[in-house]
């Protein structure tokens, strides 16, 4: 007896747990991308392979304004042989030490600064470029969800309908066909919703790969209402220059630069500094003698010319790359801008304008239609222009934000009047 109260009760704390477990799973979470964005900036592999970098340039500062090892060397002299021919046993010892000059430590870690600068900017556009991809994604998710929502109220109007074809079928106001079709709408927007409702895990395990992190949501908050404004071309234009590719070449050419005066500051000798002593014959006193010297290597004949003029053509080629990509940068973003601003004009003048009379139409129809004043076409007609222009809205909401994602990538920035 009192075994069985005990397995009762392992049972129920088990069962307990469980459901508490189960609960927390399905619990509902909304993430907004304020939220995904601190997320991704902490989490993202990607941009976890630039920290190393850091690290990187850390080591090559400590090498650069580390001093050279000092170069010793003994020599053993006539160790064999008549001493009165050889002079007898002779051990040279001397030490040498580099000396670089500040002037060229100086250049060498400016070069090192401006390789730092250079992975800065790497690391700033790959952020933008997974933002990117990471808002582009919140608005695939969220404009399934509204796509849902739409096609949620489809099937609610159709199910309202056969449920009142099917009640004037009983009474003999409708022949039974009309009730047939009517359910036949009515499973295929039942088939159509389902379909929708199975692409959100897609998007999800998208966002939650970008995020780097699982981070359990159901629900994306995300602002996919027409807005009350939009940004004009010449703000946008405004902000071109601050894109991170073009700052790049600007600082891959400070970079060569700098590499082009640690090249010619090369060609300045290192002083190097020689002290040793010889010692002679063992058994006489005065047998030793102290040597000091310097040495230096004569800028004749290599003076890095053919790196600095190499250099010197790379410079011309980023300046010319970097015209380029300003033309292509400005080409684009007349394209999205285009679509950006069209779709926002479009979306307010169907949503304002022909949503609110088609609604009108189609409330009619319908009511017309159960009392028999209109065709079941006439009616089908009338709920799928309704709906087509409604999807035709969302269709233009998801044009324009994308648009304004792609313009922030160009601008890599958030634009004054934009929540």
């Amino acid at each position: 007896m009192l075994s069985k109260k005990i397995i009762l009760g392992f049972l129920a704390f088990t069962l307990f747990f469980t459901n508490n477990a189960y609960s927390e799973e399905k619990k509902i979470e909304s993430l907004t991308l304020k939220e995904a964005i601190i997320i991704c900036l902490e989490n993202n592999l990607d941009l976890k392979t630039f920290v190393n970098d850091k690290y990187i340039i850390d080591a090559k500062i400590l090498q650069a304004s580390l001093l050279s090892n000092p170069d010793f060397s003994m020599l053993f002299q006539n160790l064999g042989g008549d001493k009165e021919v050889t002079g007898g046993n002779q051990i040279t010892v001397n030490v040498s030490q580099k000396i670089e000059f500040q002037n060229k430590k100086n250049a060498n870690l400016n070069a090192i600064f401006s390789e730092n600068r250079i992975n800065n900017k790497l690391y700033k556009i790959k952020v933008l470029e997974i933002l990117n991809v990471l808002e582009k994604s919140f608005i695939d998710f969220k404009y399934i969800q509204e796509k849902i929502v739409l096609y949620q109220e489809i099937l609610n109007i159709s199910k309202l309908t056969l449920d009142t074809v099917s009640e004037m079928v009983k009474v003999g106001k409708k022949a039974p066909i009309e009730q047939i079709k009517m359910n036949i709408i009515y499973l295929e927007n039942i088939k159509k919703l389902e379909s929708l409702k199975n692409q959100l895990p897609f998007y999800k395990e998208k966002i939650l790969l970008i995020l780097g992190k699982n981070k359990a949501f159901s629900k994306l908050e995300y602002n996919y209402l027409i807005p009350a404004n939009i940004i004009t071309f010449n703000e946008i234009k405004k902000q071109i220059e601050s894109n991170p590719q073009l700052l790049f070449h600007d600082d891959k050419i400070l970079q060569l630069q700098e590499i082009i005066k640690l090249e010619r500051i090369k060609n300045n000798p290192d002083l190097n500094l020689n002290a040793g002593y010889n010692l002679f014959d063992f058994n006489k006193s005065g047998n030793f003698s102290i040597n000091t010297g310097l040495s230096l290597q004569l800028p004749i004949f290599n003076n890095n010319q053919g790196i600095i003029k190499e250099i010197e053509l790379q410079i011309d080629k980023l300046n010319l790359e970097k015209k380029a990509l300003l033309n292509s940068l400005i080409i684009n973003l007349n394209n999205e801008y285009k679509n950006y601003s069209e779709s926002y004009l479009e979306s307010i003048y169907i949503d304002k304008k022909i949503i609110p009379e088609v609604e009108i139409l189609f409330n009619k129809i319908k009511e017309g239609y159960q009392v028999g004043k209109f065709s079941y076409l006439e009616f089908l007609d009338s709920q799928k222009n309704l709906f087509e222009y409604k999807e035709k809205k969302l269709n233009l909401l998801f044009t324009h934000y994308k648009s304004l994602v792609e313009i922030k990538l160009i601008t890599s920035s958030y634009y004054k009047g934009e929540k």
